[in-house]
């Protein structure tokens, strides 16, 4: 599996913005109630197709988290035509190639290929979306646990990470881990995962994305013909917990065997589709996108307190966080530090930005934009996210959204949601390894390590 990180992005020059392609998105609803979404590109012959299910760690109760990824694993271990791992390889066969992921909103599978195979891909997914054969399930299981303590037990910005949410959250499945912590995923059951699969992977569930080099009424023929038959789940569980107003600040210590130093700033913001979404991410470039942001400048080359700083709004289906993340120096002090950070933040309230950091800001949120409209895999991602998020329709006013931001705005945000009451604080001590070397080899073979599925 590999993690898709909409937060990571390169920048493109903003004068290649071209908002156009997505106007062209053809958008049909089967009669079983899938979603279907059509983006015509003929630049060249291939064709990425995307299956994303509404259904992530967000969906997982107490007891069944890391339920999702699991499946996610499970899906590549065949049908009753197909055995164990051959999915993949077939498609390889054809000269594509696949893969998937779990997140906390969603979970997505997907192919690129040449274009005249999209018939037979599109007979793969639907047989394994009504015939998955549970092969290989306690081994697969076992893979799932040994990737958790590859991933995050044994790796110190792993467990920070993980304890950040869990702290930050007290109600809402976001303080759940999208692997799963490792006492469920030990006592989840085959039944479990069946009854998973049943209930959330249904046509009435699933958004189906197809970009490049397809006719649309002739691509939709053919989804009709392996998918329009498949029934509907009768009914889908919704997710009702809403997390209550955060009453004061939080702060905690993680202490963890290595060298890596860490403070994390966290604060709640609204959920995807609210209108301070855009102008909370423009912010976050200005404080800590990039080397010439903010906090960058002061605490790395000015104050030379920390080796990296970035700021990021992990904006969601539900209420996320605008995260701060430093990583100090051994001899820095954590209250040092966050002092600093907090400081810049207050000058923002005070303030708001100057005109050019806006416009910078609103060039790199607009960049990253563009960033995943340069091949049909990323517009499948960007066209798919943006639907399970947000719906897609919103893809073709961000760009006149962003536009539209101005000082106001950002100084509103900041002044709104940057409050002690709202705010979450969590530091990484290391603690020395008592052997060095050993902790080295140790890192090093995890590194290695692979758990694609």
């Amino acid at each position: 599996m590999k993690d898709f990180l909409f937060g990571t992005f390169l920048i493109f020059p903003v004068l290649l913005l071209n908002k156009s392609a997505f106007y062209n998105i053809k958008e049909h609803t089967l009669k079983n109630g899938m979603k279907v979404l059509i983006l015509e590109d003929h630049s060249s012959p291939i064709i990425s197709l995307g299956l994303w299910f509404r259904v992530g760690s967000r969906n997982e109760v107490t007891g069944k988290t890391g339920i999702s990824h699991l499946l996610e694993h499970m899906m590549f271990k065949g049908t009753e035509k197909i055995g164990s791992e051959e999915f993949s390889k077939i498609i390889q066969r054809m000269g594509g190639t696949d893969n998937a992921f779990t997140g906390n909103d969603m979970t997505a599978y997907y192919e690129v290929f040449p274009a005249e195979n999209l018939g037979k891909i599109l007979e793969l997914e639907s047989d394994r979306l009504q015939n998955l054969v549970f092969r290989e399930f306690e081994s697969e299981k076992n893979v799932v646990m040994e990737e958790r303590r590859w991933r995050t037990e044994n790796i110190p910005e792993g467990v920070f990470w993980e304890e950040l949410y869990a702290l930050a959250y007290r109600a809402h499945p976001y303080k759940n881990p999208v692997i799963g912590w490792m006492s469920d995923i030990e006592n989840i059951t085959l039944e479990d995962v069946k009854k998973h699969y049943k209930t959330y992977y249904s046509p009435n569930n699933t958004v189906m994305v197809i970009v490049g080099d397809v006719k649309d009424k002739e691509a939709l023929e053919l989804v009709r013909k392996y998918f329009e038959k498949i029934p509907p789940a009768k009914e889908i569980p919704g997710v009702n917990t809403k997390e209550p107003p955060q009453l004061g600040e939080r702060r905690a210590v993680v202490k963890k065997e290595g060298f890596s130093k860490k403070i994390a700033i966290a604060y709640h913001i609204p959920e995807a589709g609210h209108p301070d979404e855009i102008p909370i991410s423009i912010l976050a470039y200005v404080l800590g996108g990039d080397k010439s942001s903010r906090l960058y400048k002061k605490l790395v080359r000015e104050k030379e307190l920390v080796t990296n700083i970035f700021a990021y709004a992990d904006i969601r289906v539900d209420p996320g966080l605008f995260l701060i993340m430093a990583d100090l120096k051994l001899q820095s002090p954590f209250e040092e530090v966050e002092k600093e950070i907090i400081s810049e933040l207050e000058k923002v309230k005070q303030e708001g930005v100057a005109d050019k950091e806006l416009l910078k800001g609103k060039n790199q949120t607009k960049a990253s934009f563009v960033y995943y409209q340069q091949s049909t895999m990323y517009q499948n991602f960007i066209i798919g996210s943006f639907e399970i998020e947000r719906g897609w329709r919103k893809l073709l006013t961000w760009l006149d959204d962003i536009n539209k931001v101005g000082n106001d705005d950002v100084k509103r945000v900041a002044n709104h949601y940057f409050k002690e009451d709202n705010r979450t604080v969590l530091y990484l001590e290391p603690i020395p390894p008592r052997d060095q070397a050993e902790y080295f080899k140790k890192m090093m073979e995890g590194m290695k390590k692979e758990f694609r599925r």
